[in-house]
């Protein structure tokens, strides 16, 4: 059931899609047959304005007027309108009494002309031709009509349907309709009819020695196409196996890619974590070395000037007076460099009193920029792996905008979310094209963007930069909470 009304839909949708200029025929072997295809071929010629004449003979007037008031059409008033004529073979092949196929021809050229003077778009025409089995003087010359036929619609704005019931219509009928139609339906389908005979061959005398070059002809084209087809086979089948082969290797490369971007990923955090540790060494042997010793040499220079005093002459007095700032200056700068590879209050404290003391170092040395900073998580809340990565990223960021930006504010914010730990560093600076920093040609001006942008995911987190000229930027990062 459900693929009857598959392929009932499927043959509507085709004969829509029907043009002008179209002469098809019928085939038919029940009246089921027969109204799947017509009913919706009257009514979509309704639908569209166009003038349907329909040529009774199995059925009745009124079989047909049912079934079109089945789908929903208003018979009498497309009758009274004009929009339908439902006639006989009287009124139409046989107005004289008998058939004459150029008489016929003329009957549908003045229909046509009538039909568009009245303000229809086209003229639609459908005929049962059970009437030519009657013996009527002239049905001899039936397939000449229908020949000359495809001689008439491309002048006309004209189609039609040619109903033939093949249970009673002899085979050699049926296959010179066949021979007649550019279109076939059958069986459900509209069929494009490679079995056409154009009618400049068909009317002509000597059709049996045109229909022996039509065979050989078709013949060779069959078999020309089964040769073309079975090389086609063979070339997809080949290409088939080298694709097959293709995504294979390619498999295995992008696996290999895999494992060499985990492999990679995991150099680079070691590698990542190898730096942090060895400025934190760094850092401490400055402080507990370099930085201890300078103390002491300038704890030393103060306690024997301080002996020496009234010993010396005055100008040796002052030339060593002037190496204790000098020393003091040392150490601070060791203190300092110590910091800024690794700052100690980030193991003692924590996170958040490291990005406040930043932000006051940072404001301390450029006066020039003003630094708030919010901050809304608990320290408890900041897994310890991810921290390093947030000092890293603020200190980078800050030290771009001194750099580039031109900013005289700088927000940091640290807030936790449903879902993630967000870290925000605002500036109101000038800003710059993101995309073409980021290019392969720009790679060392992008080179701290990348770092920063490595630092975030190599901990799980996603890593944004928002900016454009004359709007300032926004370093936003984000790791799952």
């Amino acid at each position: 059931m459900g693929n009857a009304k598959r392929s009932l839909s499927k043959l509507i949708d085709t004969i829509d899609k029907l043009r002008l200029h179209d002469h098809l025929c019928l085939i038919y072997e029940s009246q089921e047959d027969q109204f799947d295809a017509i009913i919706p071929f009257i009514t979509l010629g309704l639908a569209r304005k166009e003038q349907c004449v329909y040529i009774v003979d199995d059925n009745t007037a009124r079989a047909i007027s049912d079934k079109l008031r089945a789908e929903g059409i208003d018979v009498d008033a497309a009758v009274k309108s004009g929009a339908l004529a439902i006639t006989t073979k009287q009124e139409t092949y046989l107005r004289n009494g008998y058939f004459d196929p150029d008489q016929m021809i003329g009957f549908l050229e003045r229909a046509t002309d009538s039909a568009k003077q009245a303000g229809f778009s086209a003229l639609r025409v459908s005929g049962e031709m059970t009437w030519a089995l009657g013996g009527d003087p002239g049905v001899e010359k039936l397939m000449e009509y229908e020949a000359k036929l495809n001689n008439f619609f491309p002048q006309k704005d004209a189609l039609a349907i040619c109903q033939y019931n093949r249970n009673r219509f002899s085979p050699e009928v049926i296959i010179n309709v066949i021979r007649t139609h550019p279109l076939v339906i059958y069986g459900g389908l509209v069929c494009r009819n490679f079995y056409y005979v154009p009618p400049a061959e068909f009317l002509k005398p000597d059709q049996s020695y045109l229909e022996v070059e039509r065979l050989l002809d078709n013949l060779l084209a069959y078999e020309r196409n089964e040769i073309a087809l079975k090389e086609s086979k063979e070339e997809l089948e080949l290409a088939k196996k080298l694709l097959e082969q293709d995504i294979i290797e390619r498999g295995k490369v992008e696996e290999q890619l895999r494992r060499s971007e985990k492999l990679l990923q995991s150099l680079s955090s070691q590698l990542l974590t190898f730096h942090e540790e060895e400025r934190k060494h760094i850092a401490q042997e400055l402080h507990d070395s370099v930085g201890q010793t300078l103390a002491a040499l300038k704890y030393s220079v103060e306690y024997n000037l301080n002996k020496l005093r009234n010993r010396l002459e005055p100008e040796y007095i002052q030339s060593l007076e002037a190496l204790i700032p000098k020393i003091q200056s040392a150490v601070e700068e060791v203190d300092r460099i110590g910091k800024g590879l690794w700052p100690s209050i980030l193991d003692d404290l924590g996170i958040i009193p490291t990005i406040s003391w930043f932000c006051r170092e940072f404001q301390s040395t450029y006066s020039g920029i003003r630094i708030e900073h919010e901050i809304e998580i608990e320290e408890d809340a900041i897994p310890q792996n991810i921290k390093p990565a947030m000092y890293r990223i603020l200190q980078e960021s800050l030290n771009n905008t001194t750099k580039h930006s031109e900013a005289d504010l700088i927000c940091v914010s640290l807030k936790k979310t449903d879902q993630a730990i967000e870290l925000c560093i605002k500036d109101n600076g000038k800003g710059f094209n993101v995309k073409r920093t980021l290019l392969p040609k720009n790679y060392r001006n992008g080179l701290g963007l990348i770092s920063m942008k490595k630092r975030a995911e190599m901990q799980g987190g996603s890593f944004e930069i928002e900016s454009d000229k004359g709007r300032g930027t926004t370093v936003r990062v984000l790791w799952p909470s």
